[in-house]
């Protein structure tokens, strides 16, 4: 008698308890603007403006060294790597700096403030004040228009899959062809914050709403019901640690009262809540940027005199904890098993997800070679089941032996179980 060796596979998956709150880091205030932007090319190494300077951290934010002035206030940032970053000042200026600071070069000389600024290799573009919208293909050497949107406020714009480019501010335009032609998204309000996780799957920070597009259709939240008082805001920069795992912060000069709020969601932008954040009142938040689902930094600014740039940190409330992923994702094992494809026509794979995620459930033979892919797609909470007719991709029947199939949600392996075919 043949024995057949079932192989239990058991995976312990880190569990992130998602709580956390921001604290601001009263060792750090900037004179007479807020930081706009924040950027981290890893864990440690980061760089934000504030007024006309540039500061680096190497210790992942614990301390800020200002390495870089300019001769008016910066307004733009991007970095591409350790050590060289372009800007863009309030007196319309491109500037390319390397070797932190030691050297620089204007790049290009334009009509008023820039506002955003993004390379990809060679490829760069910027938008600010009075509709200008710049690219490059020779990595800033020479420069050419794109938008000339008259007096309307382009306020930041993305390079995304490679020539598709999204432009915010008083207008909402998408070009599918790197800035040749643009289509207007229609959006009726003034946008800011972009975070795009390819061309049909990009979140939006609106006046009042945070808008997701998905290539077709726009959804829209209205986050502005969970403030109080109800004073129109705009989502200013919008980052995410992971395909469920988001933030967003929000910046307005409504009086009396100006307060900057700090949203978060964890089921992939299917809600969002409020993050606690101290000493919030008079201020508006003009910058984000997460590290990690536990740590990333918020830039602000007093509404009224002195007008002082603040640092807020985002800290989580609980530690990871190693757990079982057992709730609200699972893979249960397959009925039948053993299957025979001749005598059943199908064998069933039942899974649940507490989340919108991206899914894939997979079948390997046992040299870890791709059998067949039943699912490979994003799929909205729920329990599903599959079926599998013991076929290939090809459509070829399979031969008798051990076979895993595997669920992975995101970036993540949820489970692995077997499935034993006789015939």
């Amino acid at each position: 008698m043949k024995k057949t060796i079932l192989l239990i596979l058991t995976f312990m998956i880190p569990l992130v308890l998602s709580a956390g709150h921001w604290e601001l880091r009263e060792d750090y205030t900037f004179w007479g603007n807020s930081p706009p932007y924040i950027r981290f090319i890893n864990d440690d190494i980061g760089y934000l403006t504030a007024s006309s300077g540039v500061y680096k951290t190497i210790d992942g934010g614990d301390t800020w060294e200002i390495i870089f002035g300019a001769s008016s206030s910066i307004y733009a940032l991007e970095v591409i790597e350790e050590g060289t970053f372009w800007i863009g000042t309030d007196n319309g200026e491109i500037i390319l700096v390397t070797d932190d600071g030691a050297n620089f070069e204007v790049k290009y000389q334009g009509i008023g403030r820039f506002y955003d600024i993004r390379f990809r290799r060679n490829y760069g573009v910027a938008v600010g004040r009075y509709g200008q919208g710049i690219r490059t293909i020779d990595g800033g050497d020479s420069w050419e228009t794109i938008l000339n949107n008259g007096s309307c406020l382009n306020r930041q714009i993305r390079i995304i899959d490679g020539h598709v480019l999204l432009v915010t501010g008083g207008e909402t335009l998408i070009s599918t062809d790197f800035g040749n032609t643009w289509q207007n998204l229609d959006i009726y309000s003034t946008t800011d914050g972009i975070y795009a996780f390819n061309e049909n799957d990009i979140w939006i920070g609106g006046t009042s709403f945070i808008h997701h597009y998905d290539g077709y259709n726009i959804d829209s939240f209205y986050f502005a019901a969970y403030i109080n008082p109800p004073v129109p805001v705009r989502a200013r920069e919008v980052d995410f640690v992971n395909e469920m795992e988001g933030w967003f912060c929000t910046s307005n000069w409504a009086q009396p009262v100006c307060t900057g709020y700090i949203f978060h969601t964890t089921d992939g932008g299917e809600s969002w809540q409020l993050d606690e954040t101290n000493n919030t009142e008079n201020m508006r938040y003009c910058s984000l940027c997460m590290i990690n689902e536990n740590k990333g930094f918020a830039g602000s600014v007093l509404s009224n005199p002195p007008y002082l740039g603040c640092l807020y940190e985002y800290k989580p409330d609980v530690d990871i904890q190693n757990a079982s992923f057992v709730l609200d994702r699972s893979l249960k094992q397959n009925y039948p098993n053993p299957f025979n494809p001749d005598k059943i026509r199908n064998t069933k794979i039942q899974y649940s997800l507490l989340h919108k995620s991206n899914v894939s459930l997979k079948i390997y033979n046992i040299k870890g070679e791709l059998v067949k892919t039943l699912v490979d797609e994003k799929k909205r909470a729920g329990s599903y089941a599959e079926t599998w007719d013991g076929k290939d991709d090809n459509n070829n029947p399979i031969n008798t032996g051990i076979y895993f199939y595997r669920l992975e949600v995101g970036n993540r392996v949820i489970d692995t179980k077997n499935c034993l075919i006789l015939k």
